[in-house]
């Protein structure tokens, strides 16, 4: 069936890759009934159900064959017509042969817990939405732990996850318009992992809202519209200097994602059909735009601010990344076109004067997120004990290749239980700097 059908389910669900097994701190059961890890996924990680008749619209497999209506969320104000959703647990596996053949998506990690004795929630929540919906849930989960008398918890969170789990860890459930550091939610939570996180933004998502983002055969459930609805979009949009596009001299022109009145003048998104410009629906959609774009930048500027100060801890926090594939982080910007005309993010498409500067619109990554963007901030870096693999691999297997898999689950089952039962170091991470040995930064 080609790429189209793999590249498409690829972004969504994380196939398991054989490793060499290694010995693994194993959770005694007293231990493990005061301890929880909790899963956090990432976009597109949670199963959603239409609230009218409990249908399922995301995820199944037939759906990548076509059919299926668009997941645009309803804003009737905004000329948006959708079906009311809500998350119905987090995206296990897809079966695509019934008892033949199935594609796993987060269960082989929650496995790996279980496997360690270790007790594993996973929350779910609708990834289209504000990301400040699933921190205030990721709040209840803890405190419904802890009130169980559960008094260890380490956090994993894959992709956009990480970001909800960061924004906890630092101001708790605060509102981005008025939060200031208090590190309320890391006093709650024993250990951290993040995997592929997009602190930096990603430009894929500016491309899928540009464009709409094919699953398999459908073009319809994750079209330009709908991908434009989702608050959460604007969460991943490329932030601060991952916000760049390659002009027709070769050079960078900055900023212009993240401006709002570049989005009206290029029709990006949801201004992008002759229909969005009608009377009061245009000024609507370009308000709501602009809304989500000021909230998205407060957000990731709360994560990227200097600490305030503050004792560091000896808590401990992995971040897990991946590098080794081309990953996009650019576009060409011709700033003569309007609608998707003005933004190409093909190599191809690049004129021969930006080819011959050697520019590109990829560099390094998982596939999804440039290595660059998944640093981890200086602040998180300064109050945790930090560790950072990097790792030859693509951004869904970062947590469901086999050996990342048991990487995590000895840091976590480590720093749950205090015991040291493991040692060396993982085959095949890629280290930051000259050799192969995984860094631990600590400031």
């Amino acid at each position: 069936m080609g790429c189209q059908w793999r590249c498409g389910l690829l972004l969504l669900v994380v196939l398991a890759a054989d490793g060499c097994a290694r010995d693994i701190p194993q959770v005694e059961p007293e231990t493990a009934t005061r301890s929880a890890v909790i899963l956090i996924p990432g976009y597109y990680g949670t199963r959603l159900i239409r609230i009218a008749d409990g249908k399922l619209l995301w995820l199944s497999a037939g759906q990548a064959f076509g059919g299926g209506e668009p997941l645009t969320l309803p804003l009737a104000d905004l000329g948006l017509e959708g079906s009311r959703l809500r998350p119905d647990g987090i995206l296990r596996r897809i079966s695509v042969l019934p008892g033949l053949y199935d594609i796993e998506a987060y269960d082989t990690i929650l496995n790996t817990f279980h496997e360690a004795g270790l007790t594993a929630v996973a929350l779910d929540y609708d990834w289209r939405g504000d990301l400040m919906v699933p921190v205030a849930r990721l709040h209840d989960a803890i405190t419904g732990l802890q009130r169980a008398g559960i008094e260890r918890i380490a956090l994993v969170a894959h992709s956009m996850g990480g970001l909800i789990a960061s924004y906890y860890l630092r101001y708790g459930v605060q509102d981005p318009d008025s939060a200031v550091e208090t590190w309320a939610g890391a006093a709650r939570v024993t250990a951290t992992v993040l995997a592929g996180v997009p602190f930096g933004g990603s430009m894929t998502t500016f491309r899928n809202m540009t464009y709409g983002r094919p699953i398999g055969f459908n073009k319809t459930l994750l079209n330009f519209e709908a991908v434009s609805s989702f608050p959460a979009s604007y969460y991943i949009l490329p932030y601060a200097d991952s916000d760049r596009l390659l002009a027709e001299d070769g050079t960078e022109r900055r900023g212009l994602i993240g401006d709002s009145r570049n989005w009206s003048r290029y029709r990006w998104g949801l201004l992008r059909e002759k229909g969005a410009r009608a009377p009061g629906i245009a000024d609507r959609r370009w308000a709501y735009i602009d809304t989500w774009l000021k909230r998205a930048r407060r957000f990731h500027d709360l994560l990227q601010a200097p600490s305030i100060g503050g004792q560091p801890t000896t808590a401990p926090l992995l971040s897990v990344a991946g590098r080794g594939q081309a990953t996009l982080a650019s576009g060409y910007f011709d700033e003569g076109q309007t609608g998707p005309a003005s933004i190409r993010f093909n190599e191809d498409a690049l004129p021969s004067s930006v080819r011959e500067r050697g520019a590109s619109v990829s560099q390094d990554g998982d596939g999804t997120v440039t290595a660059a963007s998944s640093a981890v901030p200086a602040a998180f870096l300064e109050r945790f004990a930090v560790t950072r693999r990097i790792y030859e691999a693509e951004h869904s297997a970062l947590v469901s290749d086999r050996e990342i898999r048991r990487d995590i689950r000895e840091f976590v089952a480590t720093a749950l239980t205090s015991e040291h039962a493991c040692t060396g170091t993982p085959r095949r991470p890629a280290a930051l700097g000259q050799g192969a040995e995984p860094i631990t930064a600590r400031h």
